[in-house]
């Protein structure tokens, strides 16, 4: 049996990876008035499950998911919505889903 880089598993974990990135985004908008701390803590929490999900190859589900976040936000969303502190949200959000993943690979490898 031959192994490839892009498998059934992989693919049906970008699906998951991407409804994170919808999900963060509604907390974003949601939790505006707020704060930052909801959609950092969702953030950082999904980016440890993909990083856990996929050890070896978490790293494609976070970068996944935050191109799925900032074009979500660029492109669907109204100018109504955004202000300076959805965008400080979304921003530091992106960052944190990226080390999330990073720390979540590095836990499930050593760890377990």
């Amino acid at each position: 049996m031959k192994l490839t880089f892009w498998n059934r598993s992989l693919l049906l974990r970008l699906v998951l990876a991407a409804l994170g990135g919808f999900l963060i985004l509604v907390l974003v908008i949601v939790r505006q008035g707020y704060g930052i701390h909801v959609p950092y803590l969702a953030a950082v929490l999904s980016g440890v499950a993909l990083g856990w999900l996929e050890p070896r190859k978490g790293w494609i589900l976070a970068v996944f998911q935050v191109v799925v976040l900032w074009l979500a936000y660029t492109l669907f969303l109204d100018d109504s919505l955004k202000n300076d502190l959805s965008a400080f949200s979304l921003y530091g959000s992106l960052g944190l889903i990226l080390v999330g993943g990073l720390l979540g690979g590095v836990l499930k490898r050593n760890v377990v």
